[in-house]
């Protein structure tokens, strides 16, 4: 099946190379276009669906998904998904797992990193800064206060590291830095480097919020059922397919009449 799509300016028609649409009112499936790509012939690749967007106008969408009821999913994958380019999410990221960074060591593997986890939503900044007689006054990056939120109810976390002797120090917090002060009035000179933690703004009283939708153990579920779809529409598709080539007529080459004398 293939589908090609061409638009040219002004029309402000949707132009559509393939369509399905499917209705359903029973507990069977609905589907409006079925895929299915299977190659045993040579070391190509299987596609149970190619789609390309190059319009020279607008926003290019290689694939448009969309579900209005909150328990369902515009796209469901089961399998590895490969993203070369950027991915947005413009709502939430829930992962059962865990979520890694891939980097590359001297003897060309590649080790994974893996992301801290906190039961709230905090945002951090590290930076440092010296005593100056003493003390010495911090303030905070101006861009990084626009997305936190620190008050009385909200205060920043502050850890401080001296990187020099001295008579130990203790922290004063306000809204928007914070003073490093030298402790028994000490008089030092020395360096440090800070940690600075407050609560992302807009999600200020978040703490171990509960996961939403169905539980993992409910997806893995689904997914074996999928699966188990998906093999019986492959065998049927396969059969079918074998009974289309028997099905063929053997057309034979006719002989060439011969001319009487």
């Amino acid at each position: 099946m293939v589908g090609i799509s061409l638009q040219r300016p002004p029309e402000q028609v949707s132009i559509n190379g393939v369509a399905g649409l499917g209705y359903g009112f029973s507990t069977a499936n609905c589907i409006g276009v079925y895929g299915y790509g299977t190659n045993n012939t040579n070391d190509g690749n299987s596609y149970g669906g190619y789609f390309v967007a190059t319009g020279s106008r607008g926003l290019n969408y290689g694939i448009m998904a969309y579900t209005p009821y909150l328990e369902g999913w515009a796209g469901y994958f089961q399998g590895h998904v490969n993203i070369t380019g950027t991915c947005y999410i413009g709502a939430n990221l829930t992962v059962s797992g865990t979520k890694n960074a891939a980097v590359k060591v001297d003897n060309g593997e590649y080790r994974l990193l893996s992301c801290q986890e906190s039961p709230e939503l905090w945002f951090e900044d590290f930076g440092e800064g010296q005593l100056s007689n003493g003390r010495t006054h911090i303030e905070l990056n101006p861009l990084f206060l626009q997305t936190v939120t620190i008050d009385n109810q909200h205060p920043m976390r502050v850890f401080v590291q001296l990187e020099g002797d001295c008579k130990g120090v203790y922290v004063s917090k306000g809204a928007t830095g914070f003073d490093v002060n030298e402790l028994q009035g000490g008089t030092g000179n020395v360096p440090f480097s800070y940690r600075v933690v407050a609560k992302r703004k807009g999600y200020e009283d978040v703490r171990l919020a509960k996961m939403e939708g169905q539980t993992p153990e409910a997806m893995n579920a689904e997914n074996a059922r999928i699966q188990a779809e998906v093999e019986r529409n492959r065998t049927k598709m396969e059969e079918e397919n074998s009974r289309m080539d028997q099905a063929k007529p053997t057309l034979e080459k006719e002989p060439v009449p011969q001319e009487r004398e």
